[in-house]
């Protein structure tokens, strides 16, 4: 288990043959970031997975993810749509700080412990046994242990009252930023 490095842009995975991609400078309140496009035209292999309660595709041809990152925040946003448009899943990877070196293909470090908004709206904290194991193997430190922590409650606390507003925000993003690409 490792510290993993993404990138918006997810250059160089395996799983995609052609995709398109887009992304620009936003503000949201006082908060600057960059909000991304993918739109996976073709993959080599489905992405299914397992949130623990049943499976889900969030991977196949045509799919969308529209991916926000904020300056100063330790997390970063995943938003999932199928290939009709229609809305999968949030996914939240909480990081440490985001990398804006390249303002097209932002980056970060994905520390473990991730929080996702389904469908149904029903939010769960995932990966907190894997947060665990990076800290006992000195994978991560203990300061970054405490932040991951507390973004962890502050953004769930967050989610319970405004996972609508959210949603709504990431679905404007896409029809923007699909009417860009065409």
């Amino acid at each position: 288990m490792e510290v993993k490095r993404k990138t918006m842009k997810y250059l160089g995975w395996p799983r995609i043959i052609s995709k398109r991609y887009i992304s620009k400078t936003i503000k949201i309140g006082d908060n600057k970031g960059v909000v991304s496009l993918n739109i996976w035209d073709k993959v080599k292999e489905v992405l299914i997975v397992n949130n623990s309660k049943y499976d889900l595709k969030i991977l196949d041809n045509g799919y969308r993810w529209v991916q926000i990152a904020l300056e100063g925040k330790h997390f970063w946003l995943t938003a999932m749509y199928d290939n009709n448009g229609d809305y999968i899943e949030l996914y939240f990877d909480i990081i440490r700080e985001p990398h804006f070196d390249d303002i097209d293909n932002p980056y970060c470090y994905d520390l473990f412990s991730d929080i996702v908004v389904t469908k149904n709206k029903d939010i769960y904290i995932l990966d907190e046994d894997e947060l665990e194991m990076a800290l006992g193997e000195g994978k991560i430190t203990k300061n970054e242990y405490d932040m991951v922590k507390k973004t962890t409650k502050e953004l769930y606390e967050y989610l319970t009252d405004n996972k609508d507003y959210v949603i709504e925000l990431c679905h404007k993003y896409l029809k923007e930023l699909e009417r860009e690409l065409s």
